[in-house]
C-alpha cells in the first residue's frame, strides 16, 4: 500500500511536478522522502507504532489464549470490535470534534488514546 500511496501522491510521485507557479521548494531541491533527516525522523517516530502493533499482535494474544483461557473466536470478536470502535471515533467523533473547534493536541491525544 505504501509504494501505491508514493506513486500516487503529487509530492512523491515521479515525474509528477506541480507547476511553478504552484511549488514552494526550488527544484533543484530534493523531495521531502528523499531528505535524510526527515526519514530518520520517521524512523524514529515509528517506534511507538511498532511497538503497539507488537503489542497487540503478539502479546495481547498471548495473554488472552494463555492466561484467560479464551479461545480464538473470542479473541477475534475481540479485534473486530476493536477495530469498529476505532473506525467510529476517527470516521465520526475526531471530524466532528475538531469542526467544533477543538484543539489538534487534544484530538490527537484522543486518537492515540483510542488505539492504546
Amino acid at each position: 500500500l505504501l509504494p501505491a500511496a508514493a506513486l500516487a501522491l503529487p509530492e512523491t510521485a515521479p515525474g509528477l511536478g506541480a507547476t511553478s507557479s504552484a511549488t514552494i521548494r526550488s527544484k533543484s531541491e530534493l523531495p521531502l522522502w528523499q531528505v535524510r533527516k526527515v526519514r530518520i525522523a520517521l524512523a524514529v517516530l515509528a517506534l511507538p507504532e511498532l511497538g503497539l502493533v507488537a503489542h497487540t499482535s503478539v502479546t495481547l494474544y498471548a495473554f488472552c489464549l494463555r492466561t484467560l483461557g479464551k479461545g480464538k473466536a473470542w479473541l477475534g470478536n475481540l479485534t473486530s470490535a476493536t477495530a469498529a470502535l476505532q473506525a467510529l471515533l476517527a470516521g465520526l467523533l475526531l471530524p466532528r470534534l475538531s469542526s467544533r473547534g477543538w484543539s489538534d493536541g487534544f484530538l490527537l491525544h484522543l486518537g492515540a488514546w483510542s488505539f492504546a
